[in-house]
This record gives structure tokens, C-alpha cells and sequence, in this order.
């Protein structure tokens, strides 16, 4: 009850998606692929786990549709009806995507990416789609798939594109 209900906040919420591939462009080598799949199924198997065990739900605002942003929050509604909540797969992705491109990339761009999935988590909060728990909990979970796929023993070259000459044919 604390927290408003703003349904503007839908447009940051939907950032969710595109955050989500931003991976693939960092994908040079095999060992980077594999390390972030391994980071994405660890999130997802735990969070699938916990749902099928402790189907939660949200209680949501009813509401009006009166603009775009009421339009596409009511077609999120109806998409996804609310259960399995805890831990928030948003969240837990968009900062995974952040530690990947810290550990990967560079600070600048994990800076920007961690300021989106705070952004993202929020906007969660705001659309009435998680409680502050289920933020918490994604967030942890990010952290712990993380650490699960990349070892603070990785070197970051390990990560840079592999740079394939082409071959000289007589």
C-alpha cells in the first residue's frame, strides 16, 4: 500500500525484454557463450523450481484503461494473470545482464545497465507486478548466478571476440 500505483512506469517494466539479448552481442567465443547460458538456466531453474513449489500471487489494482500506458498494462494483465512471482525474473535478469557486462565489458556500461535494472525493478514495484520481496529475492538470485558461471578466477580476454583470419587459398 506504501508503494503508488503508477502505470506509466509500464514503459520502463517493458525494457525488461531488450535488456534481456543484450548478452548476445558480447558472445565472441564459445567460453563467454557457455558461461552465460550457464548463468541464465541457473536463473531460470531455480526460479521455475520455486515457482512450481510456491505458487504466490500478486493482488493487483483495478483500473480504467485511459492512455497507452493503461492499454498495455492491462494487456500485461491479462497476459500474465499474476502467480509465480518470488523471486522476480526481471529483476534477477536485467542485473545479471548488468554483472555480465561489468565482468565482460566495462564499468561504464555495467554503470548504465545496473542504473536500467534498478530502473526495471522499480518499475515492478510501480506496476503492481512484484512485491519488495520478490526484488530482494531477484536480485540475491542474480548474484548467486553470477557467481555460479563466472569464476573470479576467469580472465576477462578469455571474453574478447576471437578474431578468425581468413585463409589464403593458391
Amino acid at each position: 500500500d506504501i508503494i503508488p500505483f503508477s502505470p506509466r512506469f509500464v514503459w520502463a517494466y517493458l525494457l525488461y525484454y531488450p535488456v534481456c539479448f543484450l548478452p548476445v552481442l558480447l558472445i565472441g567465443s564459445i567460453h563467454a557463450f557457455r558461461r552465460i547460458a550457464l548463468a541464465y538456466a541457473f536463473e531460470f531453474l531455480v526460479g521455475f523450481t520455486v515457482f512450481a513449489l510456491f505458487p504466490v500471487r500478486m493482488i493487483r489494482p483495478s483500473f480504467d484503461v485511459v492512455d497507452s500506458s493503461t492499454a498495455v498494462l492491462k494487456v500485461i494483465y491479462d497476459l500474465d494473470p499474476g502467480y509465480n512471482i518470488f523471486p522476480s525474473l526481471h529483476v534477477a535478469n536485467a542485473f545479471l545482464v548488468a554483472f555480465i557486462f561489468f565482468k565482460i565489458r566495462n564499468w561504464r556500461e555495467g554503470t548504465v545497465l545496473t542504473g536500467v535494472a534498478i530502473l526495471i525493478s522499480l518499475s515492478a514495484l510501480f506496476v503492481k507486478q512484484h512485491y519488495v520481496v520478490d526484488i530482494a529475492a531477484g536480485l540475491l538470485l542474480a548474484g548467486i548466478a553470477y557467481g555460479v558461471a563466472f569464476s573470479w578466477r576467469v580472465k576477462k580476454q578469455e571474453y574478447r571476440p576471437i578474431s578468425v583470419r581468413p585463409s589464403r587459398t593458391t
